[in-house]
């Protein structure tokens, strides 16, 4: 493995936690213990940091270990990597790592390489559950002519911070699924946050030599110190609904707008139960700026937010591609405003018809926005399964929500297409009104009549008949049980008005999925609702 060179990314003024890569960890500094553990079989390592005088005793301390050290950008990363491999050739294959993560070694690193050789892809990375592995036992490889191209190609700011960001765009995410260390992927072993900090200095105290601490063993203490690991494995399908924190959201809510600390109850508790999306759109009033105040009680990391753009229709307002092109960067600043952030991790149209509104021109410029690094994934969300089906055609887009429940059988025929593209591609599913509004977990039959379902007691009946069969406890738990029991479903979108809702909810996923047999029953008889009783925005009096 002589071609391979590992470069490790260290900087002292993270924000989250100051000076992280300097608090010790075994008797070694974060980062060089990350480093040496890294470099553990011989493969050379470089650590480039900036030459801000904030890291000079970082730079000191590589040094004083014998770890090779280069110094450059501070805002540029693509620079440094850029410099440090003068001299090498296009073929060199780069392994990136991050210094706040101490869990790699040199053994995951030689059998990354060997996965990324054997599979002839640009680019390859692991890192949390989509790797089956816990976030933070991180680390991408691509070949130095890729790293040399995106740096030649007039990158974005986004790019030159993120390194890897046109690589990735251009040529896939390709993900190493097959390592020795899945089983973990729900929990986290990375260093943001002090609590962070005190987990992985107790992992490390049970080994005499941390340096060589096989990765498996350290996994073994992680998930042993880990209380959220039974609610992590169950609950990365949950998708915290923003509606509810910025309006009066919801046919049922009797409890209106919850208050910011409220917001940042329900978040840290369904995010430590393993949710890893929160939605919310600019036109749900406040959500978005709620939404971005909470960011402070330290989820950003390891959860995204989706929001959603919405544009004049044509008919509504007769306007130019330069009144567009305004309109358009006019709502992503803002949304990145409200939401506290330099970028959009996924943003919806939401409306599908947006795709093709002003002749495909807000999707061209959406695409740039991406390219810019502005934004980090595309999507829409879609009302129907002809929506469905047509934005599927869009291999642009990675993110998809539609609505689907308990009582919505229109969805049959065109799921295959969906699980055929998942083969494909990179493809996120997330489906809203799982609960319609709440209307599942109501016996008021005037909301119901609200909603222009006449056959109320025949569907009370079903419901009973079915969560008895289920031993369900409610029609709100077979609801929620029913929806993230279908396979090509990632994300089930909930929103709660107060912590008991989502710990309610919490505790419904938790008892797994239906079975298959329970399924087909379920979908075999369920009572027919017009489709109009299906869309919110159409009841009377909601």
């Amino acid at each position: 493995m002589n071609n391979i060179v590992i470069i490790i990314q260290a900087r002292t003024n993270s924000s989250r936690l100051p000076a992280k890569v300097l608090l010790p960890i075994a008797g070694f500094p974060l980062a060089v213990l990350a480093a040496k553990r890294a470099s553990n079989t011989g493969i050379k390592l470089i650590a480039v940091t900036s030459l801000e005088p904030d890291d000079d005793a970082l730079s000191q301390l590589f040094r004083d270990y014998g770890i090779e050290v280069y110094r450059g950008s501070l805002n540029n990363v693509l620079e440094r990597f850029i410099h440090c491999t003068q001299g090498l050739d296009d073929s060199s294959i780069i392994v990136r790592l991050t210094a706040d993560n101490s869990f790699p070694d040199g053994h995951l690193v030689e059998a990354l390489v060997d996965n990324y050789v054997s599979v002839k892809l640009p680019y390859l990375h692991i890192n949390g559950s989509e790797a089956g592995v816990p976030y933070g036992l991180s680390a991408e490889v691509t070949r130095l002519k890729y790293i040399r191209e995106a740096d030649s190609s007039n990158p974005s700011q986004f790019d030159k911070e993120h390194v890897t960001s046109y690589i990735r765009d251009k040529y896939g995410v390709n993900v190493y699924k097959n390592s020795p260390y899945i089983g973990f992927g729900n929990l986290r072993c990375t260093v943001d946050h002090y609590d962070d900090y005190i987990k992985i200095s107790r992992i490390f105290s049970y080994f005499s030599d941390p340096i060589n601490a096989p990765i498996n063993q350290l996994l073994v203490r992680l998930s042993e110190i880990d209380n959220s690991i039974s609610a992590s494995q169950s609950c990365s399908k949950l998708v915290v609904g923003g509606a509810q924190f910025g309006m009066n959201y919801g046919v049922t809510n009797m409890d209106g707008q919850p208050t910011n600390t409220a917001v940042d109850d329900i978040l840290k508790f369904c995010i430590n139960s393993g949710s890893r999306f929160i939605d919310t759109a600019a036109s749900y009033g406040e959500s978005e700026v709620t939404i971005g105040q909470s960011a402070k009680i330290g989820w950003r990391e390891n959860t995204k937010v989706i929001t959603k753009l919405i544009l004049p229709t044509e008919n509504e307002k007769l306007i130019g591609k330069r009144e567009l092109l305004s309109t358009i960067e006019k709502n992503i600043l803002q949304s990145c405003l409200n939401l506290n952030t330099t970028h959009l991790d996924v943003l919806l149209f939401h409306r599908a018809s947006d795709l093709v509104a002003y002749s495909g021109y807000a999707l061209t410029v959406l695409l740039e926005k991406k390219r810019q690094g502005l934004i980090a994934e595309l999507g829409v969300s879609v009302q129907s399964p002809c929506e469905l089906a047509e934005a599927l055609a869009y291999q642009e887009l990675s993110v998809i929500q539609l609505p689907f429940n308990l009582l919505d059988s229109r969805w049959k025929n065109v799921i295959p297409l969906v699980e055929k593209e998942k083969l494909k591609r990179k493809l996120t599913i997330h489906c809203r009104s799982a609960l319609l509004q709440g209307l599942f977990g109501c016996d008021d039959r005037l909301l119901w009549s609200q909603a222009g379902i006449k056959n109320y007691t025949e569907i009370q009946q079903w419901f009973e008949y079915h969560c008895q069969m289920n031993k369900c406890r409610s029609t709100l738990e077979l609801a929620v049980r029913y929806v993230i029991s279908h396979a090509w479903v990632d994300g089930v979108v909930i929103g709660f008005q107060n912590l008991d809702q989502a710990k309610e909810i919490v505790g419904y996923i938790l008892k797994g999925k239906l079975s298959l047999q329970s399924l087909k029953k379920i979908d075999d008889s369920q009572p027919l609702l017009a489709k109009e009783s299906l869309d919110p925005s159409t009841w009377g009096g909601s």
